[in-house]
This record gives C-alpha cells, structure tokens and sequence, in this order.
C-alpha cells in the first residue's frame, strides 16, 4: 500500500513540513517506517504524534489515526499516553 503522510516539526529556524510517501505491505507498525520518516525530514526529537496523540511503535499504518493525508507532529511535546 502506498500511504501519503505530511510530517510536520519545528526546528532553530522555525516550523517546517514535508510530504513524504511509504510504500508498506498492510499490518505494518510505525517502527518500521520510523528511520525513513526521519531520513525525509530535518532532525527531530521526541515522539510523533497525530491529531495531538503520541503514536505508539505498534502503531499501524494504514489505520486510523495513520491513515492517507494524515498529518505527524515531531519534535518534543507533552501529550496524553501514546495511542494506536
């Protein structure tokens, strides 16, 4: 499956956003696709989240809340427990 995700962050010189696309077989958790998410953008820390929430490693693309479009917010935030 080919999933579209903008992944969004802050860095020294202000907010940044880049859209990136992964291509995964279905079933596959956010932990296998997290080093290509941070190859695609500038060096974040902390958890990703969307839609407010921390995403769990077990995550699932391709289900909510990590579905086609869905936005990711990097970079240190508090937040309530990671969801899925």
């Amino acid at each position: 499956m080919l999933l579209r995700l903008t992944v969004t962050g802050s860095a020294a010189t202000g907010r940044w956003s880049r859209d990136l696309a992964v291509e995964v077989p279905a079933g596959t958790p956010l932990r296998r696709v997290e080093a290509a998410l941070r190859a695609g953008t500038p060096p974040w820390t902390g958890a990703p989240r969307c839609d407010g929430v921390l995403l769990a490693a077990d995550a699932v693309l391709g289900r909510p809340p990590l579905l086609e479009g869905a936005v990711v917010e990097v970079g240190d935030a508090d937040g309530p427990a990671p969801g899925r």
